[in-house]
């Protein structure tokens, strides 16, 4: 409780703020945006050029997560568009909702809380997988759904556009050159960016409960549960199994990986829910699954401790 309490107090103060009219809705968008263009970016670079390429970047992680959550993906989208008969595009997004987490906003500050310097580097690692693999696929195969081939094209075209401009992309990419030159950014440049990437978790924070404030509720008990249960249970269950068995994998980067994809899923699920018919079914998973969090993140980082992977204070 000690480590988990002051994250869902800040998500408490962001959601109440905007539910009280102490703050504008339009506000939290600006702040959305600052962690996600200044910020992140920020703290990205910084976990990449503090320490040696080779540490910053295991590809024993990347593999391990990656898998793990495309397997998890794949056994949601079965689920949705087998068992229940959903369509491929509603299915695609279901499925995204138990395989792709709240990574920057929520899984690195606990993460960070948890296991301290090293969550930087994973969260590089973890955006890597989810903005070139996961996210681009998820649209990919919901458009082939419901579009024809030429809007499908569009799409494609869309994604290369969104990829070339995203700022975390270009903060990895810029942090891997830096580390790969060998490079020390001098002081004045060093400075700024650590003090921007200082933020980024609690701004983040208080934006993720804003964001909650402002969701319409819909879906029944039932689909919200299985969701709910695929984000928290399944998802870090079959990471955990596949971070396990890669060779000779730090155990520290094992706990963080764990912690990453036990966070809910990402702010971003009821944008793309309303893209493709289900806002509501989207928001109030997103709500649920964060709330519940609370108790899940709790008794997993007890059990991390127990295992020995986590130093828990006394």
């Amino acid at each position: 409780l000690a480590i988990i309490a002051p994250v869902f107090i800040i998500i408490a103060i962001g959601y109440l703020a905007v539910l009280s009219g102490y703050m504008a809705r339009e506000a939290t968008g600006g702040l959305g945006l600052f962690v996600l263009r200044v910020a992140l970016p920020a703290l990205v670079f910084n976990a990449l050029t503090s320490t040696p390429i080779a540490t910053a970047l295991t590809w024993g992680y990347l593999l391990g997560y990656g898998g793990a959550s495309l397997a998890v993906f794949g056994f949601g989208y079965f689920v949705a568009r087998r068992i229940a008969g959903q369509p491929v595009a509603a299915s695609a997004v279901r499925a995204l909702g138990i395989s792709g987490s709240n990574t920057g906003f929520m899984g690195y500050p606990i993460a960070a809380m948890v296991i301290g310097a090293p969550a930087g580097q994973l969260l590089a690692q973890n955006m890597i997988f989810e903005n070139l693999i996961l996210i681009p696929f998820v649209f990919v195969l919901a458009e082939l759904g419901e579009s024809s081939a030429g809007s499908l094209g569009a799409v494609l075209r869309g994604i290369v556009l969104s990829l070339v401009r995203n700022p975390l992309l270009i903060a990895i990419a810029a942090g891997i050159a830096v580390g790969v030159a060998g490079i020390d950014p001098p002081q004045p440049v060093a400075r700024p960016i650590a003090l921007l990437a200082s933020v980024a978790g609690p701004v983040a924070l208080f934006v993720v409960g804003a964001t909650l404030a402002d969701l319409s509720w819909g879906g029944t008990p039932a689909e919200i549960s299985r969701i709910a249960a695929g984000k928290l249970l399944l998802h870090p269950a079959a990471v955990a199994a596949a971070l396990w068995m890669m060779p000779d994998l730090d155990p520290t980067l094992i706990a963080g990986g764990i912690i990453f994809a036990a966070a809910p899923m990402m702010s971003i699920f009821p944008i793309i829910g309303a893209r493709f018919g289900i806002p509501r079914l989207t928001a109030t998973a997103l709500l649920a699954t964060t709330a519940l969090s609370a108790v899940t993140l709790s008794v997993l980082i007890l059990i991390l401790g127990h295992f020995g992977l986590v130093t828990l204070g006394s």
